[in-house]
């Protein structure tokens, strides 16, 4: 979780006894590569940090589907997502 803390001190210098407080709420879940985090219709209720990996953000349908974001882990942070439209064949 140091990149958690390194994410929020940048922001504001924390205490250990704050970020005990913090890093108290927040629970790590690992999942397999191509794995869908939130079905279709599902309302998103967490904030999410990728420790490692790519996480895609998308739109499916029945011909097209369209990817709106990626979030990265640390070492990949400059790295920047775009609309992407892909048809399916």
């Amino acid at each position: 979780m140091g990149y958690i803390r390194e994410y929020y001190e940048r922001i504001i210098q924390l205490s250990e006894p704050e970020w005990s407080f913090i890093a108290s709420h927040f629970h790590q879940h690992v999942f397999a590569r191509g794995a869908v985090i939130t079905q279709q219709g599902e309302l998103e209720n967490y904030l999410s940090f990728v420790e490692r990996g790519v996480i895609r953000f998308y739109i499916p349908g029945a011909e097209q589907e369209l990817t709106f974001n990626f979030s990265v882990d640390s070492r990949h942070h400059k790295w920047a997502g775009a609309a992407i439209i892909c048809s399916r064949q």
